[in-house]
């Protein structure tokens, strides 16, 4: 599914690494999250220790759902300085709203489908005003889905890095094939 909002997102449902621009960090965060979790729904939260994560890890946040909420239980050193702000122990209902709808919308589709999303959008002004790039993955912790992974990075400048831009996004079908 892609969408279109205010923040002029593209949001991407069981996205996998066929469908997930190659920018050198969500790939391969992405292949090591399917490889942990097997033949389960999801990995559990023990199944992806720092040690292994140690690529992501100023870029990683750990979000917690809260009945229809969702609290940020970890938020990345690197996040915060990108971000211009400490979310951790912050819930997504208090985000500007534009960024709380389309975040906390996609975090409960996560943890209902038991899939992966990334999110493109451009950030609020309060967050740096530059576009970003999110891959949320489920997690279990207790009963069924209650984490979500999400590593969050620029989205690169193309005339700088030539790296995969938001035309290969919209030029991805989202059934896995280019």
């Amino acid at each position: 599914m892609i969408t279109s909002d205010q923040l002029g997102s593209i949001i991407i449902f069981n996205v996998s690494e066929h469908n997930l621009p190659d920018d050198g960090y969500l790939v391969p965060l992405l292949r090591l999250w399917c490889r942990r979790r097997g033949s389960a729904a999801a990995p559990t939260r023990s199944d992806l220790p720092a040690e292994d994560l140690v690529p992501w890890l100023g870029h990683l946040a750990v979000l917690e759902k809260i009945d229809v909420d969702f609290r940020f239980r970890l938020f990345g050193s690197l996040l915060t300085v990108s971000w211009q702000e400490d979310l951790t122990g912050q819930l997504l209902t208090d985000l500007p709203e534009p960024m709380a709808v389309l975040l906390g919308s996609v975090c409960r589709q996560c943890c209902a489908t038991t899939q992966p999303a990334l999110i493109q959008y451009a950030a609020p002004q309060r967050f740096g005003g530059r576009p970003r790039r999110d891959l949320l993955l489920p997690m279990v912790a207790g009963d069924g889905i209650t984490q979500l992974m999400m590593a969050s990075y620029d989205v690169p400048d193309p005339a700088r890095s030539g790296i995969i831009t938001t035309r290969h996004l919209l030029s991805c079908r989202l059934d896995g094939e280019h």
